[in-house]
């Protein structure tokens, strides 16, 4: 994901980012939920809630990810 301005280099990455967690949410919920009851729409509808920043989020809060994170980065990062 390359290039030379490095901002377009991550826009990649959290596309590419958005597009697996994506696949790996619907890859779970697929099977786990009756297609009689949840049609095409309602799983999208689930799968976008799932996959929501508020979501992900409220995960990363529950595993301590915040904490990790500031404890793991250099001490000369702000």
């Amino acid at each position: 994901s390359w290039t030379e301005r490095r901002a377009e280099s991550y826009e990649r990455l959290a596309l590419l980012g958005d597009s697996v967690l994506g696949l790996s949410v619907t890859t779970h919920l697929f099977p786990l939920l009756d297609a009689e009851t949840y049609g095409a729409g309602r799983l999208t509808k689930i799968r976008a809630q799932a996959v929501s920043g508020r979501s992900c989020r409220a995960v990363a809060e529950r595993l301590g990810l915040p904490e990790r994170l500031r404890t793991a980065a250099p001490d000369d990062v702000a």
